[in-house]
């Protein structure tokens, strides 16, 4: 089986929140702090936590839906106009829900959903075939609750980003794949392909800076299932549809985030996090912090750094908090019996730095901060 399926996921949702005890349901889900768990693999459900910025009410599809489950692997969440997509992997399908309620609206039958993107007026999902091969970029009716259209793409298609009218998406591939390491460029105003845009081995993250380029990071192969095909990893600043600059970097690097100005940014490699500015063309980062996180994210409200530490990948995991600049650390607690994989673009905190996913859910893999617009960062699985 795939190896980057049956890694344990899962995903933080923030909007602006605060609301009432750890065992009512608010009614008001527009506002407020998800956490998506993938569940575990073949067997199970996903389910998602729900955090006010006190306390965290556990299984709220459930309990809003008449304990119905998610289905296995929940994958990722979006927030488009008022209701809220869930990819749910190995069940098929995207389960749409309101955002205040959360009351389950309907559902889009979709083969191995991943992730999502929007811009003002249009919803995208990618998918993967059963056989890994190739993966599809789906146009998502988001009132008819339909795919309109899906290309069909050669390769991994994973995470996208949309600049204007323009779709970015990372294509990646198993090692010895025929296929090359590209990122797509698709026009959402025709879904037509463009271009594609030769990269690194395993590109897995991407995020667009201050001028409008696109950063992308690639984690190149690392040893498994064989040696002799490991490749290192690199970084690509993409101008223009063109890789205009690059650099090596060590192999199994992943995790993108920038900063509130879009002239940092942020990425996990060699037990270490590194800052790259946009402006500059040296391949000699500065190292903030050291330790093997899993994921990466950044707080645009503080500045703050969110790193994912799985610990022992038994008992309670952490997300610690740095701030780049001052190096001042808190931490937030969260249980998991796998790694912890998060990503932030923008956070809530609170003032609350506790917080404890009671049951034993699957990792944190990726923060998203709303405030009326969802901002998705970096991470990888």
């Amino acid at each position: 089986m795939n190896k980057l399926i049956i890694a344990s996921i899962c995903f933080i949702f923030t909007i602006l929140a605060c609301s009432k005890d750890e065992n009512s349901v608010s009614n008001n889900y527009a506002m407020g702090t998800f956490v998506v768990n993938e569940g575990p693999f073949q067997t199970g459900t996903g389910t998602i936590t729900y955090y006010n910025g006190t306390n965290a009410i556990q299984n709220v599809f459930e309990k809003e839906n008449n304990d119905n489950v998610l289905g296995n692997i929940a994958q990722s969440m979006i927030k488009f106009n008022d209701k809220y997509f869930i990819s749910i992997n190995n069940a098929n399908k995207i389960q749409i829900v309101n955002a205040k309620t959360f009351k389950a609206i309907g559902s889009i039958d979709v083969k191995l959903p991943r992730f999502f993107a929007a811009n003002n007026s249009k919803l995208y999902a990618t998918s993967w075939s059963e056989d890994f091969t190739t993966g599809a970029i789906n146009e998502i009716d988001p009132i008819n609750f339909k795919v309109i259209k899906s290309i069909v793409i050669n390769g991994l298609v994973d995470k996208m980003v949309i600049k204007n009218d323009v779709l970015y998406a990372t294509i990646g591939s198993t090692p010895g794949a025929t296929h090359p390491n590209h990122v797509l460029v698709l026009d959402t105003k025709t879904n037509t392909i463009t271009d594609t845009i030769a990269v690194g081995d395993n590109p897995n993250d991407l995020v667009i800076d201050k001028n409008g380029d696109i950063w992308v990071i690639c984690s190149g192969f690392g040893t498994w299932p064989d040696p002799n095909l490991a490749t290192a990893g690199s970084m690509h600043r993409i101008s223009g549809n063109t890789s205009v600059f690059n650099y090596t970097l060590p192999k199994d690097s992943k995790g993108i985030a920038i900063d509130e100005t879009g002239e940092y940014i942020y990425y996990l490699s060699d037990g270490k996090v590194m800052q790259h500015a946009v402006s500059s063309t040296s391949s000699a980062d500065k190292e903030i912090t050291t330790g093997y996180y899993y994921s990466i994210g950044l707080n645009k409200d503080t500045g703050e750094l969110f790193l994912g530490n799985p610990l022992d990948y038994q008992g309670a995991g952490k997300i610690d908090i740095i701030h780049p600049l001052t190096l001042s650390e808190k931490n937030l607690q969260v249980v998991s019996y796998q790694a912890v994989f998060i990503s932030v673009n923008r956070i809530f905190c609170c003032n609350k730095y506790q917080f404890k996913v009671l049951k034993y859910q699957m990792p944190i893999r990726r923060l998203y901060v709303d405030f009326n617009t969802i901002l998705v960062l970096g991470g990888n699985r």
